[in-house]
């Protein structure tokens, strides 16, 4: 567990950094045009950084662990450098034809902005852009580190990211405004590449590169064919929830943005720490032809986080409205910042269970090298998605989008767990239904008593902070105890998943 263990205090320093960004801007502005302007400029310039780490990391690394167990170090050696060498020629290109061409691509996924506002978007995308090519490089070499057991490092280089926009954008904004926050990304980024640069030199073997096998490339590529596929789908899922937005009132955009980052808050921590570290011993598993440990050791890892988000998911369902104020009611993040901002967060936590077992389930698929399955699954429940949205949101307004998000992506995990039951047959699945339908009950009774303490705190004691902290320490106490006595609270499976990674 020491792997994890690093990795989440790293991710959670990192996300309260990342925290320190949002409180800052929703203090200047709120959830404004400018705010609304910028998160779009922010979608755009790092989609670069998304295809690569959705499209190239999870084949990168996966080819990579098989090359030098399989050939050795030299061999593995090559594919990193043609790798990298590939990836800096493509996000230069694409950058490139961003910046020749910044009005069309603002007009394309902010359909609804005004003349100010395309102007104040394309105006910041000339940094975004930059830092998104960064960023970009230097997800090639955080999986580089990962795949040799170094996890702490490159999770310190994402602190120093997360840490930099924020102590950016506190000195420009007084001086630049909003164009600040757009620079804050640039500085970021060169930090964080840097960093990796250093831990790359300092713990990556030295192997003279050999050859790569006839055809290799070529095998490559068409492995990252589906994922090219699913992610440009799933950014046009999102630049579509964005140009909804922005036909909507002004703030629309912000709110969505505001309200996703603070649930999936506790996604970046848990399970997406936890996925960093098994990923590459899943992998190893796959390679060795052990696919049925692989599974088994899934399950417990999933297990674990089942019971993490149920009563999480309580929480943001009954509390949403007091989160939202305690994290950013200040400054010019009014009530109906606060209001807007928490009806939206209500809906995405439909999904948030979901949100954490699809980073899980989706390892399964890339350690066995099959990225054909979960894009293709992914993009019907996406298409339903986009359909619900266009067709929706002009009608019913901007609740539809966190809905539509939280259905597809609840339909699309089952679905995929589903396939990975009937394709091992190991007999995970059945067990872990059992599971979630207990931790479900036990979930249930933690939604009753925090209720009930949160309105007993909220007239007792007053305050929002007072509430969740009162309401959720009671609740959480007897989670716990309805866990032990259901016999679902075990540590030592998570621990023995991730035993080979400490």
């Amino acid at each position: 567990m020491g792997a994890v263990t690093v990795v989440t205090l790293l991710n959670l320093v990192g996300k309260l950094f990342g925290f320190a960004e949002k409180l800052l801007l929703a203090y200047y502005e709120g959830t404004s045009a400018a705010v609304d302007s910028y998160f779009t400029a922010v979608g755009l310039g790092v989609f670069f950084f998304i295809l690569t780490d959705d499209i190239l990391v999870p084949v990168f690394l996966a080819q990579y662990v098989a090359l030098r167990e399989a050939v050795g170090q030299g061999t593995a050696t090559a594919l990193f450098r043609r790798v990298t060498a590939w990836t800096a020629l493509v996000l230069v290109v694409l950058s490139g034809l961003a910046q020749i061409f910044p009005s069309q691509f603002v007009q394309l996924v902010a359909p609804g902005f005004s003349p100010e506002q395309v102007q104040s978007t394309i105006g910041m995308l000339r940094y975004t852009l930059i830092g998104g090519v960064l960023l970009g490089l230097g997800g090639v070499l955080y999986v580089l580190l990962n795949a040799h057991g170094r996890f702490a490092w490159p999770a310190l280089a994402g602190v120093a990211h997360k840490a930099l926009i924020p102590l950016t954008i506190a000195a420009l904004y007084p001086m630049v405004g909003m164009t600040g926050a757009a620079i804050a990304l640039v500085v970021a980024a060169s930090g964080q590449l840097l960093l990796l640069v250093v831990g790359v030199r300092k713990w990556i073997p030295k192997a003279e590169p050999q050859p790569l096998e006839s055809g290799f490339a070529r095998n490559f590529l068409w492995l990252m064919v589906p994922l090219a596929v699913g992610t440009i789908a799933a950014q046009s899922g999102l630049f579509v929830d964005n140009a909804m937005g922005s036909i909507l009132e002004s703030g629309s955009i912000a709110a969505l943005s505001f309200s996703r980052r603070l649930v999936e808050l506790p996604v970046v921590l848990l399970p997406t720490a936890l996925g960093v570290v098994a990923f590459p011993q899943l992998a190893r598993l796959a390679a060795a032809g052990q696919p049925g440990e692989m599974m088994q050791r899934l399950a417990a890892i999933m297990r674990f986080s089942v019971l993490v988000f149920l009563p999480l998911t309580a929480v943001f369902l009954l509390a949403s409205e007091e989160l939202v104020y305690v994290v950013f009611a200040r400054g010019e993040f009014d009530a109906s910042s606060v209001d807007i901002t928490a009806q939206v967060a209500r809906f995405y936590c439909l999904g948030l269970v979901a949100f954490a077992l699809e980073i899980l389930v989706l390892r399964a698929f890339y350690a066995t090298l099959d990225t054909r399955t979960p894009i293709l699954v992914g993009l019907v429940f996406l298409a339903l998605n986009i359909t619900a949205t266009l067709t929706l949101t002009p009608k019913l307004g901007l609740l539809v989008i966190p809905v539509a998000l939280a259905a597809q992506k609840t339909a699309k995990t089952a679905v995929l767990a589903w396939i990975l039951a009937r394709r091992h047959s190991s007999r995970w699945i059945s067990p872990l239904t059992q599971f979630v339908v207990r931790a479900s009950l036990a979930a249930g009774g933690f939604a009753i008593v925090f209720a009930q303490h949160r309105w007993l705190a909220g007239h007792v004691y007053g305050g929002h902070l007072a509430e969740l902290a009162i309401a959720g320490t009671v609740a959480g106490l007897l989670y716990l105890i309805a866990l032990s006595r259901l016999g679902l609270l075990d540590v030592r499976a998570v621990r023995h998943l991730l035993s080979e990674s400490t």
